[in-house]
Formats: structure tokens, sequence, C-alpha cells
């Protein structure tokens, strides 16, 4: 692996660390797609906070994932794999849930 490649991660890393941070606060709700398009009146009927905190948490997962493929490169065959799998399972509890709905 080259330097620059180990740059980009790296700067990939704080970023995702920061933006996950923010959301598990309740903050920069407006990053998640799909939020930032809602009409005001179905935005009240979401609820942002905790679709910030599932977000950013899935966030911090696929963190995670990068840390074990730049520590353990053997790991990033199956980046593809750990990160697939939690998404399918994020997007239908998010979107099934009444957790999400005020």
């Amino acid at each position: 692996m080259q330097f620059s490649d180990e740059i980009i991660q790296y700067l990939l890393l704080i970023t995702t660390i920061v933006i996950s941070i923010q959301l598990i606060r309740g903050k920069w709700l407006m990053l998640i797609a799909g939020y930032n398009t809602m009409e005001p009146e179905k935005r009240k009927e979401t609820n942002g906070p905790a679709l910030g905190k599932a977000v950013g948490t899935f966030l911090l997962y696929i963190d995670l994932v990068l840390i074990l493929s730049i520590l353990f490169p053997a790991t990033s065959d199956y980046s593809f794999v750990l990160i697939l799998i939690p998404l399918a399972f994020l997007l239908i509890f998010v979107n099934t849930s009444p957790r999400f709905k005020n």
C-alpha cells in the first residue's frame, strides 16, 4: 500500500468519526440522505435524533471495519460483506421500526 493511500484512509476515518459523533448527538442531521429533502411537515413526523443515532452508530461500525482493514490487510477482502449485511439490516430497521416516527 502506498503512503498516499494510507493518508486517504486516515482522513476518511477521522472524517467519519467526527460526522458519526455529531449525528449521535443529534446534530448535522441534514447530512442524512433523504432527511434534508423532506418537506417540513414530514420532517416533524420523523424522529430525527433517533435516526441520527442509528446512522451515527452505523458510521462508527464502518470506522471499525476500516480500522480492521488498515491493521489487518487480509480482512479488506471481506470488508464488502462486513458492511453490506449491517447496511441491509439498518435500512430495514429504520424503515419499519416505529421508533423513528413521532
